[in-house]
Parts: C-alpha cells; structure tokens; sequence
C-alpha cells in the first residue's frame, strides 16, 4: 500500500515537471511580458528621486551676554531646536521664496534629519525629482530655519527680561512704600525729640573748677555742696534720627530713579517685542540689542548638485520581480491545466 502511493506521488512530480517543461515559452512568454512592463515603468513613468545632503556645526553657549541682561539658552543641544526645521513657518517660507510645487506635507515627507551622535552636528536630507534644484531648496531652507530660531530665542529673552524687570519694579515700589512709612514715623520721633539736652551737676563734683570759683567769690569749697553747675550738650538720639532721615531719604530717591530706569527699558522692550512680532522673521533686520542672541552655525559640508538617485532602485526592482513573475506565471500555467482537467 505504501509503494502505491509512493509510486503516486512520483507520478504527480514527474507530472508537474513535465507540464511545467511542456509550458515553459508559455511561462517565459508571461514573465518576459511582466519584466518588460515593470521596466517601462520604472525608466519611463515613475520619475526618479534624489537625494541631496547638508551637514552642520552649531555652536550654542549656555549664558549670552546682552545690553539688558544675561540671557539662557533653553537647551544648548541642537536636536530640541531640530524639529523647528518641520514647522509650517519655516516650510510655508521655503516654499514660497522659491515658488515650490510643493505642500506641507509633501515638502515634510521629502525633508529627513538625522539626529548625528555628536549633539552639535547635524544633518539634513532633502529628496525630489529634481537633483539641481535639491541643493538651492536645502540651503535656503537651512538659512529659514535658524533666522526662525534666532527670532524665536530673541523674542523668549524680550519676554523673561521684562519679565525680570517687573519683578525688580515690584520690588523697588515696596521699598519706597515701607522707606516712606518709616521716614515718616522717623520724622514724628524727631518732633518729640529735643536736639540738646540741659545737664546738671554738682559744682564741686569738678574740684579744679570749683577751687577756682570759690576763690574769686572768697568763699571756702564746704559752702559749694548746695551750688549746681548747667552744661548744654546736643542730643545723640536727634543726630541719630536726623541721619536715619536722610538716609532714608537717599533710599527712597535711589528707588525711584531705578523704578522710571526699569520702566523706561520695559517700554522699549515691550515696543521691540510687538514690533518683531508684526514684522516678519524671514527679511527683518536684526535687532541691534539682541543681535548676541544667536544659534550661529558653521557648514561642514555645503548641499551640493549630484545624483544621488534613492528611488527606485532599478536593479534590485527588476531582479525580485523577475522572480516573482516566474513563480506566478508557473503557478498560473498550473492552475489554468488543472481547472481544464477538472472540467
């Protein structure tokens, strides 16, 4: 029983191989087709795409020094700064200095960033079917992107400093309400204060001088126990309020001229931030007091012209599905005698 159907299944694989043998221009005739239609695609209707790269080096400080304060960064790692080269502001500029057929999301899709292991290198990859314009969107798009940073940074540092500001401003207001309150409790003590004192003493506590007074009155000293000296001196507790009062006064003046200083640069930072925030980033001159605020950049390697064709691969194409044409067409063949066989 068991050589039956061993003998059976020698049978159906000669079968097969005989029908496969049998059908082979059929098969080929297929596969050929199949491969030719796949290549005409490739050459001819899906357009290639190319890739072209820039490479960078950023230099961020943690601290900056400006005119009206020391600034920190948020981060002196430029991948957090990277996804600032997806925002619709930096793309919709890009495609619009250069009049791109392009939208949103396809200019994202086409835009790769490779996050280098070095924190202040990065790399920046553009692909499109035209490999001499790769290069003039990439550049262009690089230059978006830290003129958008930078005016992003700068407008942080308007609003913390403002904010610094306010806060001194609040803090020196209530050093002129509690120096007044104090000037004037000060000024009412010195009121009820008398600025000398009349003191009182014995004539013969001082001997020299009582000898010398009861000679000229030809009295002997026993008869000037009863007799009182008065000596005026100025009152140390008036001096001592007197100049707690001016000092106070210097207090309260010193804060007032800080508080008009503080308010006038409040001013002019509030004036500066609205006007950059009506102006636009992308042509707008630098701000003169906040030009040290900068992510500046140093190109390694320049996005230049040359194909570097990333789709499709042609060859690799053209080799599986050659393959699997061959294995479909087979199995058609197989299928197609079968189902004839049945009938």
């Amino acid at each position: 029983m068991e050589k039956i159907k061993q003998d059976k299944m020698e049978i159906t694989i000669k079968e097969l191989i005989v029908l496969i043998f049998t059908n082979s221009k059929t098969i080929a005739k297929m596969t050929f087709a199949a491969v030719i239609i796949t290549a005409i695609l490739l050459f001819f209707v899906i357009p290639p795409i190319y890739e072209t790269e820039t490479k960078f080096f950023i230099n961020i400080s943690e601290d900056v020094v400006t005119e009206v304060g020391l600034y920190h960064y948020p981060s002196n790692h430029i991948h957090d700064y990277s996804e600032n080269l997806l925002s619709e502001e930096v793309v919709n500029e890009t495609i619009k200095t250069l009049n791109l057929d392009f939208k949103y999301d396809e200019f994202v899709k086409s835009l790769v960033i490779i996050n280098d292991t070095d924190s202040s290198v990065m790399k920046v990859r553009f692909r499109s079917e035209d490999y001499e314009k790769n290069s003039i969107i990439l550049d262009k798009h690089v230059s978006n992107f830290f003129k958008y940073i930078n005016s992003n940074l700068r407008k942080d540092a308007i609003g913390k400093f403002i904010n610094e500001k306010n806060v001194k401003v609040v803090s020196e207001t209530d050093n002129i309400k509690t120096s007044t309150l104090k000037l004037n409790e000060t000024k009412l003590l010195l009121e009820n204060t008398p600025r000398v004192i009349t003191l009182q003493k014995s004539l013969i506590s001082d001997l020299e001088y009582a000898t010398i007074y009861a000679n000229s009155k030809s009295m002997n000293l026993g008869e000037l126990f009863d007799d009182m000296m008065v000596e005026e001196v100025v009152n140390s507790n008036y001096v001592t309020l007197e100049t707690q009062i001016n000092d106070l006064k210097k207090s309260i003046s010193n804060s007032e001229i800080e508080v008009e200083r503080l308010s006038n640069e409040i001013e002019y930072m509030k004036t500066e931030l609205n006007r950059m925030v009506k102006e636009d980033i992308f042509t707008a001159n630098e701000n003169n007091f906040l030009k040290t605020i900068e992510i500046s950049n140093q190109v390694i390697s320049h996005a230049t012209v040359f194909k570097n064709k990333v789709f499709p691969n042609r060859g690799l194409i053209l080799g599986v599905t050659s393959v699997l044409y061959l294995l479909a067409a087979t199995f058609i063949v197989l299928i197609g005698h079968y189902w004839k066989k049945s009938m």
